[in-house]
């Protein structure tokens, strides 16, 4: 428990160096979550052990396609537009491929901290499950591309953001109502990342590093030392993802 705690603290310290030197010298977006998420994420890997096959996936699935696809109709419905990209050039349809790496970023450090500090199950092989979660992903994938294609309309959807944010949190609240023991585990993780998203989305707000153009996308703001948070950003942007 001892080594858990040091590996705690170390790890805040580095989120903490990492959002200092992402606040005062405001590099590009990708190089932001790098400092900010990456090298603590490499520090927990290189401190003991992992299940990698798991993480890969989860990062691949979750983060690359699962993110990129997410990212993709909220750059359709003007959701945000992000202003300091480092390969501006990359692009399809308008919309930034670098922005996948946010994602990347994000998932890979909430599934390294949660395996390092709180996983009790360590199985190296994926399960038939796996297979079947990332050819569901590839079929909305295909279903979303083809949609852009054929029918734009139908991917022009209001307050997008809640809407999707909603559909995100409706089976862990279920999973969450039957299964109520696991509600004390993962209670801790959830204040632990809603204040590492938090630190996060102020940096971006305060240096600028993303805007949400479309108004009709959302319903009001917060302010919070200077900076508006958008409501639902504030929610899901700050809760959701560890969820």
């Amino acid at each position: 428990m001892q080594r858990k705690k040091i590996d705690f603290l170390v790890t805040v310290l580095l989120l903490v160096i990492g959002a200092v030197i992402s606040f005062y010298f405001d590099p590009s977006n990708p190089i932001v979550y790098l400092l900010y998420l990456g090298i603590p994420s490499l520090f927990l890997i290189i401190r003991e052990k992992k299940n990698y096959k798991k993480i890969l996936w989860g990062v691949g699935v979750f983060g690359a396609l699962m993110g990129g696809v997410f990212d993709f109709v909220a750059k359709l419905n003007n959701a945000w537009i992000f202003t300091k990209p480092m390969f501006p050039n990359i692009l399809i349809d308008g919309w930034l491929v670098e922005n996948v790496l946010a994602y990347v970023f994000m998932t890979l450090f909430v599934i390294v901290f949660y395996e390092h500090f709180l996983d009790d199950e360590r199985h190296a092989r994926l399960s038939k499950s796996h297979s079947k979660i990332f050819l569901f992903l590839l079929l909305v994938i295909f279903i979303v591309f083809s949609l852009h294609t054929f029918n734009p309309i139908v991917l022009d959807i209001s307050y997008f953001y809640l809407k999707a944010g909603l559909a995100a949190i409706v089976f862990p609240v279920l999973f969450a109502f039957f299964n109520p023991k696991i509600i004390k585990k993962f209670a801790p993780l959830a204040v632990f990342f809603f204040f590492v998203w938090l630190v996060s989305e102020y940096i971006g707000l305060h240096n600028g590093n993303w805007t949400f153009p479309a108004t009709h996308q959302y319903l009001g703001s917060v302010n919070l030392l200077g900076v508006h948070f958008l409501l639902k950003k504030f929610s899901f942007g700050s809760c959701g993802t560890q969820l």
